[in-house]
């Protein structure tokens, strides 16, 4: 948030916290005009994050983890790797995945980071387009998800498919990351029942969406946006 807000370029910076237990504004001493605080009663599923950027009136957008924290230069960085290339969404790590090939972490989700290259699976921190977001939207209507603030695991399988282009990942050097990033009961992916078999599913079913909507039969049908969810 620090390093975000000492950009010029950032017009808003929105947190939003789901612990009623703890006041953004008593933990966060920065002032600043762009800055929002949302206070939430309960924790909304990660796809939360698309419904609140389509709110937005930009073009561009970041949405970072709370468990990553960029220096001022990364941010920068991270911007203009999308204005660069805004035909895909950008990342600093990713999954490629490989059906019937299993990595160290037991799946088929072979991890990638500290590299340039593309992926296809972004996850943690994404770079992306208001089309991405009505791209995004595209496809979580025709698989029925029932909008996006319903979307708790995949919302980042969505986003890396709403390029004309592969996602993309880059180095930046390392950001700094809260030592709870992997604990059981805060990261998603160590917590939650049938994670990975939800995300084998819906990798699946988004990839054959997309083809699907790429077909010359259907790109001209496709609708420029959609209501988020």
């Amino acid at each position: 948030m620090r390093g975000a807000l000492q950009n010029s370029w950032v017009g808003k910076v929105i947190v939003s916290n789901s612990n009623p237990q703890y006041r953004l504004a008593d933990w966060v001493p920065v002032r600043d005009p762009r800055l929002v605080l949302l206070e939430r009663d309960q924790k909304p599923p990660a796809g939360r994050r698309f419904v609140l950027a389509a709110a937005e009136p930009g073009d561009y957008f970041l949405s970072v983890d709370d468990d990553i924290f960029f220096t001022p230069a990364q941010w920068t960085k991270f911007f203009e790797s999308l204005v660069q290339d805004p035909e895909a969404p950008h990342g600093i790590s990713g999954q490629l995945y490989r059906p019937g090939v299993q990595f160290l972490n037991g799946t088929a989700f072979h991890h990638r980071e500290n590299i340039e290259t593309e992926v296809d699976v972004l996850i943690g921190a994404y770079a992306f387009t208001r089309r991405h977001l009505e791209r995004l939207v595209q496809l979580a209507e025709a698989l029925h998800l029932g909008g996006l603030s319903q979307v708790a695991n995949g919302e980042d399988i969505l986003l890396s498919f709403s390029g004309t282009r592969p996602a993309r990942i880059h180095d930046f050097g390392h950001p700094f990351l809260c030592a709870s990033t992997s604990l059981k009961g805060v990261a998603l992916w160590n917590t939650r029942e049938n994670f990975w078999e939800e995300r084998v599913k819906l990798f699946e079913e988004v990839q054959a969406a997309r083809r699907a909507m790429d077909r010359p039969e259907n790109a001209a049908a496709c609708p420029a946006n959609g209501s988020p969810g």
